[in-house]
């Protein structure tokens, strides 16, 4: 049967080989080109600020006393009384409660099961502002007071004995001898 291809539609193997040509290794002002290749003009000048910045942060963070919370509080520096005196005129305060049923979960009406402490259980909606994967079965939330609508999740509660027991500030070896 005759062949219709083309030689240059066949894929074929060169019998001829090509010259293999010895690699060269690369000296350091070649490795310190590449290493400069994509750098900007500036980026030596950027990166050095960048450290600055962050080991001046951390510094002004140690003097200050700064550190992570458990509480969620911002430093007594950063509190504005005034405007959480105005809001809490201007918006009723949330109640506790704690969501222990989840009815409907998947749907597009999801009801939740509250129980308010010492006082009743109800089936309630969420807020506008609450997404319903923000609540799950067991947290607790945030309740107003006239419609008991979920307003907004809330952290585990943590016992004041357990919070004074942790560490603030590891002891030096020094101070301890």
């Amino acid at each position: 049967m005759p062949d219709f291809l083309g030689d240059d539609m066949r894929k074929t193997k060169n019998e001829e080989k090509k010259e293999e040509k010895d690699i060269k290794a690369l000296d350091e002002g070649d490795i310190a080109l590449l290493k400069t290749y994509g750098a900007g003009q500036y980026s030596k000048a950027i990166k050095q600020v960048e450290e600055d910045i962050t080991s001046i942060t951390k510094r002004v963070n140690e003097l200050t006393g700064i550190k992570e919370s458990d509480t969620g509080l911002a430093p007594p520096a950063l509190w504005d009384l005034a405007a959480d005196k105005q809001t809490l005129q201007n918006e009723q305060p949330l109640q506790v409660a704690r969501c222990t049923k989840i009815i409907n979960a998947g749907s597009d009406d999801p009801k939740y099961i509250i129980n308010v402490k010492q006082f009743a259980k109800f089936v309630v909606d969420l807020a506008d502002s609450v997404a319903p994967t923000d609540i799950e079965e067991g947290m607790r939330v945030g309740v107003d007071r006239n419609k008991y609508q979920i307003h907004i999740p809330l952290p585990p509660k943590i016992d004041p004995a357990v919070t004074m027991m942790q560490v603030e500030e590891k002891p030096d070896r020094k101070s301890v001898v």
